[in-house]
């Protein structure tokens, strides 16, 4: 190395340490660096998800927003959820999972901790369904019936307690009823006769959209149920013995009516019922009778006392058609 390099090196070393020494320590303005004094040290949001009414079960894959930062999470197992490192300010949290009303809180965040825990409300459901038409066909009063009849299974993930109203519609006649609570806890029903529809016949609303909810006691509704009549049966099966207060004095009976060939699968039902002042009551039924054979052998014995029974068309869908009454009297 030259003498004039090595000259050139040391004063250069000397101008950069002199400017060292005469400049003061330079602040620290980055207001998110940990070593500024302005720095703004994050906020940590965080609690526990659980059943409403059911406190010590927490919900899983429950999803969080923060907004208007965007962050996301999803809980686990434990229910729990935690946003780290939160800058200071307005924020609005949502919080929803599949099957349950959404909940939201707006909070505000100032280099602290926030712990809020969400109560998530089970959405109700309409589960399972039946539709179907019945016609009556009597000796009297003359006209025939017919009605719907509409039966619903509910559930709801808080219990069937939570359900305070289940009801139907028919949107395009503005048509509305409710369905009554049956023997169990989760179903409901109804049977609209014909008179009680928006228009008559029954089979005007036959193509149109029949629409089922349920509503809990928080008064979210469940997502509809569109259900549609498959089908009316206008075909009255017809009886042939015993009829016309035919006299029985011996058993077995042969229960007899007229063949019924449709284009669509059927089959038959046989009621019997037992005439008491006026009064009638169901002492017999058998379902599901092949389509084909046209008769029934009763082999039990009944005592004394008037009769009539009833033979039924019916479909795969549990749409049903009746026959006139056939009486008949044991001695």
């Amino acid at each position: 190395m030259s003498v004039k390099f090595r000259q050139y090196i040391i004063i250069v070393l000397s101008i950069s340490v002199a400017s060292l020494s005469c400049v003061e320590d330079a602040a620290y303005e980055n207001p998110f660096d940990p070593r500024s004094g302005s720095s703004v040290k994050g906020g940590l949001i965080n609690g526990a998800i659980t059943k409403y009414y059911d406190l010590e079960t927490p919900l899983d894959s429950v999803q969080l927003i923060l907004n208007p930062s965007g962050f996301y999470f999803q809980t686990g197992p434990d229910g729990r959820f935690e946003f780290k490192n939160i800058p200071p300010g307005k924020y609005s949290l949502f919080c929803f999972r599949e099957g349950y009303a959404a909940d939201s809180i707006d909070l505000t965040l100032v280099n602290n901790e926030i712990q809020h825990d969400f109560r998530l409300n089970a959405i109700p459901e309409i589960s399972g369904f039946s539709i179907s038409t019945h016609h009556v066909s009597r000796w009297w009063p003359a006209d025939d019936r017919y009605y719907l009849d509409l039966n619903v299974t509910v559930r709801d993930k808080d219990g069937v307690n939570d359900i305070d109203s289940v009801w139907m519609t028919i949107d395009e006649y503005d048509f509305s009823m409710p369905l009554h609570k049956g023997d169990n806890s989760d179903e409901y029903g109804i049977i609209i006769l014909d008179y009680q529809l928006p228009v008559t016949p029954i089979h005007l609303i036959q193509e149109k959209r029949i629409r089922t909810f349920c509503s809990d006691l928080f008064g979210n509704i469940s997502p509809a149920k569109n259900l549609f009549i498959t089908r009316i049966i206008d075909v009255v099966p017809e009886i042939t013995y015993p009829a016309n207060q035919t006299v029985i004095e011996s058993f077995p009976i042969l229960f007899q009516w007229q063949p019924e060939f449709l284009n669509y699968p059927v089959n038959f039902k046989l009621e019997i019922y037992q005439i008491n002042f006026g009064l009638y009551t169901k002492i017999f039924a058998v379902n599901n009778l092949d389509h084909r054979v046209f008769e029934y052998n009763f082999d039990n014995s009944l005592e004394a006392g008037d009769y009539f029974w009833l033979i039924y068309i019916v479909d795969s869908s549990g749409n049903t058609s009746s026959s006139k009454e056939g009486t008949f009297r044991v001695e």
